[in-house]
């Protein structure tokens, strides 16, 4: 087999001369290993993937069991339960957040449902007050809105980020008002501060990134 340099094409033949350009051919080396069991790259860093993921499973059902077959011994209050939901949620973390290709929204707010999740378990086992609805969860929101702020700002690809950003935060302020309109918040004050503070940026977002915010709105609901 020979390799005109001229046509880009290989040529079964013993001549030196390519049939078609009648340029010199050279010498190409014949692969003695078939294509079909050549390991790439990639299918490396897959095999690796599948591994490590269920090893980490292993782990998990190890820890998990453990903590439900000592809480059942003791008698105490089901404290596994938080463990299994924070064994969750590094399992969210983990292959939807980090490995995942998901949209940044999706893997943002299942993200922040898995949180909510975990504290909320939290609070049914350990406590029966409402601290999580009057501290945490405003807390929490407008951390992420401030966050998402910055990393819109100094995001070159900031165009593909408003969109989902915005539309997390316009979630986050339905979420406190829902909170004071059906009176599930006795503290109140840092639901009103959450409101203000992440309706500011929310306007900043349609000041500063309409054109982006609507192309992606007319390119995801086709209106």
């Amino acid at each position: 087999m020979k390799h005109c340099e001229i046509c880009k094409v290989d040529v079964d033949t013993h001549r030196e001369i390519c049939p078609l350009c009648y340029n010199k051919l050279s010498e190409v080396r014949e692969k003695t290993t078939p294509e079909l069991f050549e390991l790439k790259p990639r299918d490396k860093i897959q095999k690796s993937r599948v591994i490590v993921g269920k090893i980490f499973l292993l782990l998990s059902i190890v820890a998990v069991c453990s903590c439900g077959f000592i809480n059942y011994i003791t008698k105490s209050s089901p404290w596994s339960l938080v463990v299994l939901m924070g064994v969750i949620y590094l399992w969210v973390l983990v292959a939807h957040t980090i490995m995942s290709r998901s949209t940044p929204f999706q893997k943002i707010f299942l993200h922040l449902a898995s949180v909510v999740l975990l504290l909320l378990t939290i609070k049914q086992i350990f406590s029966s007050n409402d601290w999580f609805v009057c501290y945490v969860f405003p807390s929490m929101s407008m951390l992420v809105a401030v966050v998402f702020s910055f990393i819109v700002m100094c995001n070159k690809n900031r165009k593909k980020l408003v969109y989902s950003f915005f539309a997390i935060e316009i979630l986050l302020v339905l979420a406190s008002v829902i909170l004071l309109v059906f009176k599930l918040d006795s503290f109140k004050l840092l639901n009103q501060i959450n409101i203000f503070v992440v309706s500011v940026i929310v306007i900043a977002y349609l000041l500063f990134g309409y054109k982006a915010i609507k192309a992606e709105f007319v390119r995801k609901f086709h209106i």
